[in-house]
């Protein structure tokens, strides 16, 4: 099971960690019913990822089990896009 969140100018990065924390120990707690949803014979500990826009601003993630990932808007023209790079 893999959880997402985006930290970005309008979120803190501790915020959008605050979700992910909130969001896995649901998943952890819960994992009894989302097996047979899932169709998984148990729930093992969720991935956590961090997308961001500030990648400076979440250094100190990158020494932790938080994924942590690059996510910026790019523009060619009138062509909107987004780029995605692994950080850790």
């Amino acid at each position: 099971l893999h959880l997402l969140a985006r930290s970005h100018s309008k979120t803190t990065d501790d915020a959008a960690l605050a979700e992910l924390l909130v969001a896995s120990s649901w998943t952890e707690s819960h994992g009894a019913l989302l097996a047979p949803a899932i169709g998984a014979p148990t729930i093992a500990r969720p991935t956590l990822h961090l997308f961001t826009d500030r990648p400076k601003a979440t250094r100190r993630l990158l020494e932790t089990d938080v994924r942590v990932h690059l996510l910026a808007e790019v523009r060619v023209g009138e062509e909107r896009g987004w780029y995605f790079a692994d950080l850790n």
